[in-house]
């Protein structure tokens, strides 16, 4: 079995090691195909927290109302991997079904056995 690590941190491993979302959220990054580790999203995801609650904090309003922004911005990475997986996705499943009705066209189009 691959040894995974979750974070070149020591400390920041072995606390998302033992998280469930961090296991999920390595999926995810298997998922999208990203040569991303999950503590560089966490720590993407509390920076855009930090910036965008500064800056709401500073440009609307002092409070729950600024901090809105920053958790709006915290979403960004998790996201876009969502994004990115269900395109992915989707053009499976497009793949297949184009594959599935150029299977039926050829089907119709080949002449019908003679059973007599």
């Amino acid at each position: 079995m691959k040894e995974i690590t979750f974070s070149t941190i020591p400390r920041s491993n072995k606390f998302l090691r033992n998280s469930r979302t961090a296991v999920d959220l390595q999926l995810l990054i298997e998922q999208c195909d990203l040569q991303w580790t999950v503590g560089r999203i966490v720590f993407g995801t509390l920076v855009l927290i930090g910036v965008g609650a500064l800056l709401g904090n500073w440009w609307i309003a002092p409070g729950l109302l600024g901090w809105a922004v920053g958790l709006a911005l915290g979403t960004i990475p998790t996201f876009s991997c969502l994004q990115k997986r269900n395109a992915a996705a989707a053009a499976l499943l497009g793949i297949a079904s184009r594959s599935d009705r150029s299977d039926v066209a050829r089907l119709r189009a080949a002449k019908p056995c003679d059973h007599h």
